[in-house]
């Protein structure tokens, strides 16, 4: 249960990161 949910949100925070580090590209262009 617990591993389930650390699969779940390592799943969520791993797009995050690559869309915060996208955004921060794109502000510094």
């Amino acid at each position: 249960m617990f591993l389930k949910s650390w699969v779940l949100s390592g799943a969520v925070a791993y797009p995050l990161s690559w869309g915060v580090q996208a955004g921060a590209v794109g502000a510094r262009e």
